[in-house]
């Protein structure tokens, strides 16, 4: 029994472990996908090539993109693997495809947006920077709003208007405070 709640906790979306994971792994690979760009050597070196930029922008796009999803893939139906062997349900393995979904959904827009943030920029630190901007500011803008209108409006009725909409600011922020992995995490 401990054994069919572990292995289910395991390759479900409520593993906290792999959110993050996933969260890391997205920045890491968006970074050092698009590492490229902040060497003027790299880049005229890219740009010489006989293939248009947007085919190399597709091609370092779609890599980033498969770094994370064909191991977690393979990694996770051997996990699905071993526990059925196991005994565990054949269940398992459309929660597991569930869990793969969920958190290859929130790995796309992690990173997309740290892609964004790093080709925007000319350099490493600057772009990750970016990124904490790209993550944040919806938030801190919220929050800030909120408070304002607290200070200076007397009749404002702090219902928690802003509150309940700061998550789905930021992809981050939403991946965070969602209610599987924050349970599955947490618990």
């Amino acid at each position: 029994r401990d054994f069919t709640a572990f292995a289910s906790l395991l390759v479900s979306k409520s593993n906290g472990w792999m959110a993050f994971i996933t969260a890391v792994l997205s920045v890491v690979c968006a970074a050092s996908g698009f590492s490229w760009l902040n060497s003027r050597k790299k880049v005229d070196f890219y740009h010489s090539l006989p293939i248009r930029r947007e085919k190399i922008f597709i091609v370092n796009y779609i890599n980033g993109i498969l770094i994370m999803a064909v191991p977690y893939m393979v990694f996770l139906a051997i996990a699905c693997g071993i526990a059925a062997s196991q005994g565990i349900s054949p269940a398992i393995f459309i929660e597991a495809a569930e869990g793969w979904g969920y958190f290859m959904v929130y790995y796309l827009m992690l990173y997309s947006t740290v892609a964004i943030a790093v080709i925007m920029t000319g350099n490493l630190i600057v772009g990750l920077l970016g990124t904490c901007f790209f993550f944040f500011y919806g938030h801190l803008v919220l929050l800030l709003s909120e408070g304002y209108f607290g200070t200076w409006f007397y009749t404002f009725c702090d219902d928690g208007m802003f509150f309940d909409k700061v998550r789905y600011v930021s992809p981050f922020i939403d991946f965070c405070v969602g209610e599987s992995v924050s349970a599955g995490f947490f618990a």
